[in-house]
């Protein structure tokens, strides 16, 4: 068990000086750190800095609302509070909040006793959910064009092992209900880019669509691969109202781009963040509203993903 105590201690450590923009930070991140944020001893100063700049990120967007500033501050993750020294970044925060430095240096410490909490919640939790099924999603980017004659999907899944050694895993798709039961379902197609080989596909009637993927060599545990995938969908299908990644195994990054064709997005466009299941077939609106760029892209972004849940952004059906 991670003690939260010990990890507040490695993030006050963390606070000093240039924070997350040390030049040596490798040196500077503490063995509990290293454990959340994913970093190993092989990887790059550049990967190391991203990932745990994106991993204090996404847990300060868990802490209260009044508290995330003066944690940005303490860290140097905010440009406008940016500054060598941790003293003037408070300084800068607090002109900005309206409030004396020691007091945004308090809502710091609060900020990271809050952090440490949860991320020692997270780390005790997720051992027990990657070992059930023997691998986890580390990050998993896609691309899904809707702006085509067809619709294709673009996948690249980076594959964590947790126990080996780990031969293959799934891939799966689903499909919306044919508006006639009794046609042939679709024919979805995968091509395997890189990373591994499709072994078989197992279809569950019309809708699911499972691939089970050869790997190149064997994972020994902590072993990752990047499989690369595009997912091609029969023309003519009827295109669901929305597009969402709901895992099935623990997964700790999803991002998305979602491409309309440009200057037609569709209306009453939502982020869903988590939500059941049961919602993409309701009418109600749930959700942030969000709107696509001038190239019909919206981008999304998503952490620590619960499995079961959906995440990705649905949209007003139009009448066909």
């Amino acid at each position: 068990m991670v003690e939260a105590e010990s990890l507040q201690g490695e993030l006050i450590a963390l606070r000093k000086g240039r924070g997350a923009q040390d030049p040596a930070l490798r040196n500077r991140v503490g063995p509990l750190l290293r454990r959340i944020a994913g970093i190993s001893d092989d990887m790059l100063a550049a990967e190391v800095r991203h990932r745990l700049i994106d991993c204090l990120e996404m847990h300060i967007r868990r802490v209260p609302e009044d508290l995330r500033m003066a944690a940005s501050a303490a860290f140097a993750l905010d440009p406008a509070t940016a500054h060598r020294f941790l003293e003037r970044r408070f300084e800068l925060a607090a002109d900005r909040l309206q409030r004396e430095s020691r007091t945004v240096r308090r809502w710091s410490d609060k900020a990271i006793a809050a952090m440490a909490e949860q991320m020692t919640i997270d780390v005790d939790d997720r051992p027990a959910q990657q070992a059930r099924r023997g691998w986890y999603v580390d990050a998993l980017s896609t691309l899904h064009r809707l702006d085509g004659p067809t619709v294709v999907s673009y996948e690249r899944r980076r594959i964590v092992a947790v126990e080996a050694p780990l031969e293959r895993f799934e891939m799966a798709i689903s499909l919306p209900q044919p508006a006639d039961p009794r046609t042939e379902p679709p024919l979805v197609t995968m091509d395997l880019l890189c990373g591994g080989v499709t072994e078989r596909l197992e279809v569950v009637g019309s809708q699911y669509f499972r691939w089970y993927v050869e790997l190149a060599e064997p994972l020994p545990v902590g072993g990752q691969v990047d499989v690369l995938a595009r997912f091609v969908f029969p023309p003519g299908l009827r295109t669901p109202p929305y597009y969402v990644f709901v895992p099935h195994h623990p997964c700790r990054r999803f991002r998305t781009v979602i491409r309309f064709p440009p200057g037609v997005p569709p209306p009453g466009l939502r982020r869903l963040d988590g939500a059941p299941g049961q919602v993409l077939a309701d009418d109600a609106p749930i959700g942030e509203p969000i709107g696509p760029n001038r190239l019909g892209e919206l981008a999304l972004g998503f952490d620590d993903l619960r499995e079961g849940l959906a995440y990705g952004a649905r949209w007003t059906p139009q009448p066909r």
